[in-house]
């Protein structure tokens, strides 16, 4: 895939005055809304891995860092990440994402922020992403007479937190569980209903829920 560059206008926010029709000032510190030219495309280096690399105009004089940004929806961005300009002179303008928050499109921006309260932001880009490291489980049986047994589909070891709960939101069942092995693991017998089994990992905090009937 060829890369375009993320890049930041080339001027110095602390001794330049810029008019831009694109241009937007805040009492409480000064946002540059210009859409930046060069931010590259996100290169998608595995299945659940992106690089975000982008350019920019060095100032030695000026004292700011980076934010790097992600948004699930191109609208809302959080911060994924906050390094600062020599960190980014030695190893080249560039982060490493690797997703987080389920399978779909994934949107990047960076933010520049000076000491003075100046702010900057790229252009949006964004790229599908997998999150393959989400535990899959199959509930083994389903429909059960009363017996809930589970199976790691790609998990051989690790602390995982087990809940289930019923139709109305209540927890019935919860327990944490060092897990080591892929085979079936028995957890409990519940009473005939539907209910939603959901297990997160303890380290990463990622999850999946499974439906569960009980004849």
């Amino acid at each position: 895939m060829a890369a375009t560059q993320f890049n930041f206008p080339k001027f110095d926010p602390q001794t330049t005055m810029v008019t831009c029709v694109n241009l937007c000032v805040t009492i409480t510190g000064i946002i540059d809304s210009v859409a930046m030219e060069n931010l590259s495309n996100v290169r998608k280096l595995t299945a659940n891995e992106a690089e975000i690399p982008w350019s920019d105009f060095d100032n030695p004089n000026a004292a700011y860092h980076y934010e790097i940004e992600m948004s699930r929806n191109g609208n809302n961005f959080a911060s994924i990440g906050t390094q600062s300009k020599i960190e980014f002179e030695a190893t080249g303008y560039k982060f490493l994402y690797k997703a987080a928050d389920g399978s779909g499109n994934y949107y990047f921006r960076v933010k520049q922020v000076y000491s003075s309260g100046y702010v900057r932001f790229t252009d949006i880009k964004s790229t599908e992403l997998e999150n393959t490291d989400k535990p899959k489980i199959n509930i083994f049986p389903n429909p059960s007479n009363g017996v809930v047994g589970i199976k790691f589909a790609n998990i051989s070891s690790g602390k995982f937190l087990i809940q289930i709960s019923n139709t109305q939101g209540q927890t019935v069942f919860s327990k944490e569980e060092e897990i080591v092995g892929d085979g079936v693991r028995y957890i409990t017998t519940l009473q005939r209903g539907m209910y939603w089994l959901r297990l997160i990992d303890v380290t990463s905090h990622l999850s999946c829920v499974n439906q569960l009937l009980i004849k």
